[in-house]
Formats: C-alpha cells, sequence, structure tokens
C-alpha cells in the first residue's frame, strides 16, 4: 500500500487532541478544556486526518478528524467525538476519504470511508469499523492526478476519483506488464515527468519523462515508446541521446541501446554520445564504443578529425591524440598553421567557433564567437559573429595569424572590392521608425588592416540602396556603400528610373548617376509617371518634361507633349487657336514652330520628317 497525501485543515474548536502521559509513555485524548475523554492506552497516535460528514447542502456538513492510534502493534482509529470507532485490530490505517451518495431528495449525503490493511491485503471500512464492500485489494495507489487505482487479489485494475466515485477498468495497454497514465500534474518534487507506469505485478509506480524513468527511490532507467522497460531502474544518473543512452552508477558510466542492449560494461570515466556516434573516455584514452556503418572520415593538416554520418551536417570532432572534443563542423583553413573548427551547441544557443595551432593548442581569443557566411573572396580572413542581447554582430578573423582582426561589433561588413571592407558599427537608432542608424563606419584593408579612421553616418536603407546622411546633408550609396549622391541635399535622394532626384534650398533637381544635375530647379514636383519604355514624365506646376536613361529629354516646362522617332515634341498653348511647338532629339532643342491647334497630322509630320 502507498500511504496517500490527505488534505489537512484546521480541526474544529471542540476536537479532542492526544495527549502522552509522562508516566506511561502512552496516549490519551483529552478535549479542548482539558477533560479527559480516553485514557492513555495507545502506544502510537498517528497523523490527524480529516473528512466531511452530513447530509444536505455545503453549509450543513461538518469537517471531522479521525486520528489512526495503535494498540501493541495494530491499529485502529479514534474520531472526532473522542470514540474508538475501529478497534486496533488492522496492520495499517492508510487514508480516510469523503464519500458522496446522493439521498432520494436529491441531497448529498457525506460520510467517512478508511482504507486499513491487514494480512497484506487493503479493504474499505465505514466510521462504524463495516466493510463498505466485499472487495479485498492487493494494492490502493493514490497518485498526484487526483485520481485511486486500485488492484484486487485476482489482479484487476480499477481505478475512482478521491471521491470513490466513477470506478472504471484500465486497459492492460501494449504489455501485461505495467499501466502507463498520462499526469495531468506538473511534478513529482523536483523533477518533471509526462506519465505514470505502475507495475502491475509488484505495484512499484515509476515516473517518466521523455522515455527517462525515475523510480521512488531515485534511481533511473528508460522505457521504449512501446512501454517496454528496456533499462532497469537502477542507476544514479542517466543521459539519453538521439539513437544511445549512458547511465552512470557509482561514478562510472555504461552505453545501451535504447532497445536495452548493453554496449559498453559500466567502466568508463566518461562516456559522450553524439547521435549514432559513442565515445568512452578511460584513463586520459578515447576509445569508439559505437558508430554508425556510413562513416565519412576528414582530417585536418594537423590531425584533428572529424567523423560524419552520410547526409548530417555536423560531425563528431576529434583530437589529433583522438579524444572526443564535441560535435561541431571542421572549417577550412589557409595552411598548415591553424584549425577552425565549430562547434555545435545542444541547446538553441548560437555555435561555438574554436581556432587551433599547430600544437593543437586552442588560440585564446578576446570575445566569444561563431564562424558566419560573410564574403570575404579569398583574402585570408574569416567572416565571425556573435550574438549579444538578440542581436547579431560580425567582425572579421585572419586565418594566417588565428586572431580577429576586425571586433565582433559591426552589425554589418561589406566587401566592395577586392582589397576593401567596411564594417558598420550602430551607435544608435535615430528616427523613420527604426530605419535611419546611426553608425561609426571604418575602412579595412584586405588583411584586416585599417585603412580610413571611423566616420559617423547615418544610414537608412532605401530599396537595393542606402541613404546616407553626413554633415546634416543626405546622400545615395549603392549595396556596396559607393556613393551613387554625394551628400549634398536636404531631403533623402531617390532613384526616378535610371536618373535620381533630390532636394535642397527649396527646390527638385533631377541627376545622373554620380550627382551630375541634369534638370532642375523645380519649385514644385507635382507627379512623376512612366511613359514609353525607359521614360519617366515629370509634372512640375502643371509642366510636363521627359527624363529617359538618366538623361533629360524634354525639360518641364510644356501643357503637352508627344513622342517621335529619337525625341519628343513639346507644345504649350498660345490662345487664338494657336499652339507653339519645340522638337528635341537626344535631349537638345532642335527646331520650334507656330501651328493651328486642330492641325494635329501637320505636326506629327513636321516633326517626323525633320
Amino acid at each position: 500500500m502507498i500511504l496517500l497525501s490527505m488534505p489537512i485543515v484546521a480541526l474544529p474548536a471542540w476536537s479532542q487532541e492526544p495527549v502522552k502521559d509522562p508516566a506511561t509513555g502512552k496516549y490519551g485524548f483529552v478535549d479542548k478544556n482539558g477533560k479527559q475523554k480516553i485514557k492513555p492506552i495507545y502506544d502510537e497516535v498517528g497523523k490527524a486526518m480529516t473528512y466531511e460528514k452530513g447530509s444536505g447542502y455545503s453549509d450543513t456538513y461538518k469537517t471531522m478528524t479521525i486520528w489512526p492510534v495503535k494498540a501493541g502493534n495494530l491499529w485502529g482509529c479514534v474520531n472526532s467525538e473522542c470514540k474508538e470507532i475501529v478497534k486496533p485490530i488492522y496492520d495499517q490505517v492508510a487514508a480516510v476519504f469523503t464519500s458522496e451518495n446522493t439521498t432520494y431528495s436529491n441531497t448529498i449525503k457525506k460520510e467517512p470511508v478508511i482504507l486499513v490493511s491487514k494480512d497484506k491485503l487493503d479493504f474499505l471500512i465505514n466510521e462504524k469499523g463495516n466493510r463498505v464492500d466485499n472487495v479485498s485489494y492487493l494494492r490502493v495507489l493514490g497518485l498526484p492526478d487526483n485520481n485511486i487505482y486500485w488492484c484486487t487479489t485476482d489482479g484487476v485494475w480499477t481505478v475512482t476519483d478521491r471521491l470513490l466515485k466513477h470506478r472504471s477498468s484500465i486497459a492492460s495497454g501494449d504489455n501485461d506488464k505495467f499501466i502507463i497514465i498520462k499526469n495531468t500534474s506538473t511534478s513529482s518534487g523536483n523533477v518533471n515527468f509526462d506519465h505514470y507506469m505502475i507495475d502491475k505485478k509488484t505495484g512499484a509506480v515509476y515516473f517518466i519523462y521523455q522515455g527517462i524513468v525515475l523510480s521512488r527511490d531515485s534511481k533511473y532507467g528508460y522505457v521504449s515508446p512501446r512501454g517496454e522497460m528496456t533499462v532497469d531502474p537502477k542507476y544514479d544518473n542517466i543521459y539519453v541521446g538521439d539513437d544511445l543512452l549512458s547511465v552512470t552508477l557509482d561514478g562510472k558510466q555504461g552505453l545501451f541501446s535504447k532497445e536495452g542492449k548493453m554496449l559498453a560494461p559500466i567502466e568508463y570515466d566518461k562516456i559522450f554520445i553524439q547521435g549514432p556516434f559513442a565515445f568512452g573516455e578511460k584513463g586520459g584514452k578515447t576509445t569508439i564504443l559505437a558508430q554508425p556503418d556510413n562513416v565519412e572520415r576528414n582530417t585536418s593538416a594537423l590531425g584533428f578529425v572529424a567523423l560524419t554520418e552520410k547526409g548530417d551536417d555536423y560531425s563528431a570532432i576529434l583530437s589529433p591524440s583522438g579524444n572526443y572534443m564535441y560535435r561541431g563542423a571542421l572549417m577550412s583553413q589557409s595552411g598548415p598553421e591553424f584549425t577552425y573548427i565549430q562547434e555545435k551547441t545542444t541547446d538553441n544557443s548560437p555555435a561555438v567557433g574554436h581556432v587551433y595551432d599547430k600544437t593543437g593548442k586552442e588560440v585564446p581569443q578576446a570575445e566569444k564567437f561563431y564562424f558566419s557566411d560573410i564574403d570575404t573572396n579569398g583574402t585570408g580572413l574569416l567572416g565571425i559573429s556573435c550574438v549579444k542581447e538578440d542581436k547579431t554582430y560580425t567582425g572579421l578573423l585572419d586565418s594566417a595569424t588565428g586572431k580577429i582582426v576586425v571586433p565582433v561589433t559591426a552589425s554589418m561588413i561589406i566587401h566592395p572590392s577586392a582589397n576593401l571592407f567596411i564594417a558598420l558599427v550602430p551607435t544608435g537608432v535615430l528616427a523613420d521608425y527604426g530605419r535611419e542608424v546611426e553608425y561609426d563606419m571604418t575602412k579595412y584593408t584586405a588583411k584586416g588592416a585599417v585603412a580610413a579612421p571611423a566616420r559617423k553616418i547615418v544610414l537608412s536603407r532605401q530599396g537595393k540602396d542606402y541613404n546616407f546622411k553626413e554633415n546634416g546633408k543626405w546622400g545615395l550609396m549603392d549595396n556596396n556603400l559607393n556613393v551613387v549622391i554625394p551628400a549634398e541635399y536636404d531631403g533623402k535622394p531617390g532613384k526616378v528610373g535610371s536618373s535620381y532626384m533630390g532636394y535642397k534650398g527649396g527646390n527638385y533637381y533631377f541627376m545622373s548617376k554620380g550627382g551630375k544635375i541634369i534638370a532642375g530647379p523645380y519649385t514644385k514636383i507635382d507627379k512623376i509617371y512612366t511613359g514609353r519604355e525607359g521614360d519617366y514624365v515629370v509634372w512640375s506646376g502643371n509642366k510636363k518634361g521627359v527624363l529617359n536613361n538618366g538623361k533629360l529629354m524634354l525639360p518641364a516646362r510644356f501643357d503637352d507633349y508627344g513622342g517621335v522617332p529619337d525625341g519628343y515634341v513639346g507644345m504649350n498653348e498660345l490662345g487664338g487657336g494657336k499652339v507653339s511647338c519645340e522638337l528635341y532629339k537626344n535631349g537638345k532643342l532642335v527646331a520650334k514652330k507656330i501651328f493651328n491647334r486642330n492641325t494635329l497630322n501637320t505636326i506629327n509630320r513636321w516633326a517626323n520628317n525633320y
């Protein structure tokens, strides 16, 4: 029998209390006034157990107390009214339940049911000491899921709630040895678990978490998804990998498969498990204990070994002396001086980069990092990154020295040319919903030396390009931070087709790449829209002009315009049915003429045949 933890509440004011006679060492009971109710005849008094009693509604029930009492080697019960309701004839008084039954008038009657044990069998009795059923139980288990599990002498298991209602049978599950029950509470002591497992033969209770089995005496084992105990819970600790598991007993470790086959005896100082690989360390020497059949072996120039199961991205890394190091990826290296390894962490934290010299010793670094995919284009520099306060920063490591040459503080590193790197270290977020960021921008050579000292710059992403701000003025850079439009404008320059538009001194200007002004100033730009292929039509104060491929093809000073081969005709109304026409080819004025407003065909012939 497993003792059930029952709720302890404040005792009624009129309740008796046990009192020990100092002369005889026996226990009796007195009321609240100290008047003796039961003489000191008991050798031991157990912990008080409470229940509710009465018939009617919630405000009519009384909280009552039962005290287990022991005379000689046998137990009975004394109730709140100082009556010995159960003679000391039982081996154990384990628990008291409040049993509920509905009366003929639809009220609820509550009364106690006491769980007692005698001759290795459990019984349920009422407060008069009579059996409430004719069933003898081999085992009764109270678990933290608020249910009671009952096993009769013929091995049939049933479950009830703590009011002894809703009795139902328990299916045997996937095997005949265990009952597996999903846990609805959250923990047992300090150990979280997801299922209980009850041995149907012995009644032993185990706690299961993701296949790990914990016994009540804090020993570990393993149960398969089929509910089979493949590793008995007799070990001090256990580690479960994807394919294998290691156990610890008396400070030594051994190896099992999840099916329960012992793969290595319990004699190793440490066992490392990585996927299908297992390595045992004993006396400073590492032995491969398990590995898959399809293993690829890669050895660096300095003797580091990567054992990889085909199809896996990461390897088991061994030192040149053959000792297991960690799960990782052997990186490319420059020459025989250093080996670079990316250690894959077991949690969700970033990987860890390591640099080892030709003696096999790790090169100390100024900060922790991992290798990242920064384009270094064969310069001998390696991209590295780290995470600080949920933000990723980057730097560069020199493969020739194994040292960091660009600190891991940049939010971006750009490699615009073969001999240049640009590092952007954020110093503040300014405006535009966080899109304007201030940086210290430093240029480095392909060897990691500073090519130009840091300067303050504000960047704001615009498509594939960047608006940048220096000395209070805005310009435009491409994706490689090459200047496209110098920082001369009050507003952020933007691209218009293959041209660019900026605002300064109260006027708008159009520029070609490099910043040469091709149109303007315009005090007002009403709209810009696409015309025929390559055309951008500019409206300024209801006057139209045309840009094409970064060149002004027609000034924005016409009421209307039309396209002709190799050019455009700009038209302005003169009144009196007259229209002034100007013909531009390749952006230059080549002819002017006045026509009647209703002679459009004549205008077209003039322009097309000029």
